[in-house]
């Protein structure tokens, strides 16, 4: 996204071709499995950027969000200024 787009670093991030995947799907019990940056030291828990920002996009059209499962493969470099609070 460029939402959040500002000078210097942003503008760099936004040139790389390099991004960042997440699946949801259904399940009968949360879960959330990260592979690649910070997979050891991102929350795997409801307070993931991820979760709520979909919990919330939920919350926006008046809806509870189901109990999902989510996997994401993190390719953009977090605390480097090159937008990975944004992509998630």
């Amino acid at each position: 996204t460029t939402a959040n787009l500002g000078p210097g670093f942003d503008c760099c991030g936004m040139a790389l071709d390099i991004w960042n995947e997440v699946t949801v799907e259904r399940a009968t019990v949360f879960s959330i499995e990260i592979e690649g940056e910070g997979a050891q030291v991102l929350p795997k828990t409801k307070g993931n950027l991820v979760v709520k920002g979909l919990e919330a996009a939920f919350k926006a059209i008046g809806k509870e969000p189901p109990v999902l499962r989510y996997w994401t493969k993190n390719r953009i470099p977090f605390a480097k200024g090159m937008g990975s609070s944004s992509a998630a």
